[in-house]
């Protein structure tokens, strides 16, 4: 899963996930500096490719987390974006993009921060072909995350 970042301001990110109909539970983050610059993976981006082993099954990014020195902000509406994990393979599960825009979050709060999922697919493969040499791509899987509205958060 690629994990990104778009925006002024510099904030430590990370996205909460747990497994559907199971009791694991995670934490995905960008590696930064304490101050929230991204020490990123990609020349034109601002973010990491993770690669994480995991249980095979259905999972979900549950809410994002924005950090920066003492102040945090969250997600307020659960999120219930699903991927899925298969077993004795490696899964790539698309991008995920946090967009913070151009607004100071600390003055102005969460409520300008979006969240995008992308198809990084190409771009990916190509990474992780140069940068991890030991992945067999006969165990390769694409599986796009896909997005689905919290019935909490529908009127």
């Amino acid at each position: 899963m690629a994990l990104t970042k778009s925006g002024f301001d510099p904030w430590q990110v990370s996205y909460s996930f747990e497994q559907v109909d199971g009791d694991y539970r995670g934490k995905l983050e960008i590696e930064s500096e304490m101050d929230g610059r991204i020490l990123s993976d990609y020349a034109q981006l601002q973010g990491n490719l993770k690669m994480v082993e995991l249980p095979a099954g259905d999972y979900r990014i549950t809410g994002w987390e924005l950090r920066r020195w003492m102040t945090v902000r969250r997600s307020t509406v659960p999120l219930n974006i699903r991927f899925r994990v298969y077993p004795k393979k490696y899964t790539y599960a698309g991008e995920l993009n946090l967009d913070t825009g151009n607004a100071r979050i600390l003055e102005v709060g969460s409520a300008r921060v979006s969240l995008q999922v992308k198809a990084g697919a190409e771009r990916d493969i190509q990474h992780i072909q140069r940068n991890y040499p030991d992945v067999d791509f006969r165990h390769f899987r694409i599986r796009q995350m896909e997005f689905r509205i919290p019935a909490a958060s529908v009127q």
